[in-house]
């Protein structure tokens, strides 16, 4: 290989990289994010990490999944941004925040959900007083090493194709 035609690939090999860091590396990046992140729903855990096992209610549909009864929080996860070298994904369901990161949600009691607890435990309350429920932490979604290492593996064979690296 003369010098320049050594000098042509590398000029090749900086537009392909450039393109990738730009656009293709957030691309793959922000896709696998999601499939794992999906995958968490079907284990039932974080990574490894299982969920707290959810209070059973008697009329509650047993079979179904935490999480999962309508798959809404499955489906809603979303690309926002790509691009410049980083992805951006989110939720935009309202009740996502609270179940990946736990919490207390405090409501006042309406007369309408007064009467509709009825016999409920709960029913005791006035309308007007505090409902406090706590949601425990259920994270599906953020950073995690496991995360960081599949990452890495797309970036890596994004980068392998760019170099044409056999093994």
């Amino acid at each position: 290989m003369t010098v320049e035609e050594f000098a042509a690939q590398c000029a090749r090999w900086s537009a392909a990289l450039e393109e990738a860091v730009d656009s293709r590396i957030p691309h793959e990046m922000g896709v696998k994010a999601i499939e794992l992140y999906r995958e968490n729903f079907d284990r039932q855990g974080y990574f490894g990490e299982r969920w707290d096992p959810r209070k059973v209610a008697k009329n509650a549909p047993h079979a179904t999944k935490i999480l999962q009864q309508s798959k809404a929080l499955v489906n809603s996860m979303r690309v926002v941004s790509e691009g410049g070298g980083e992805v951006v994904i989110e939720s935009d369901l309202p009740y996502s925040r609270i179940h990946n990161e736990g919490g207390v949600i405090r409501q006042t009691v309406t007369d309408k959900q007064r009467r509709w607890m009825g016999a409920n435990l709960k029913a005791s309350k006035k309308t007007g007083s505090v409902l406090e429920i706590t949601i425990p932490k259920r994270q599906f979604m953020g950073d995690h090493p496991t995360l960081r290492e599949e990452l890495a593996k797309e970036v890596k064979e994004v980068l392998e194709e760019i170099f044409d690296y056999k093994n």
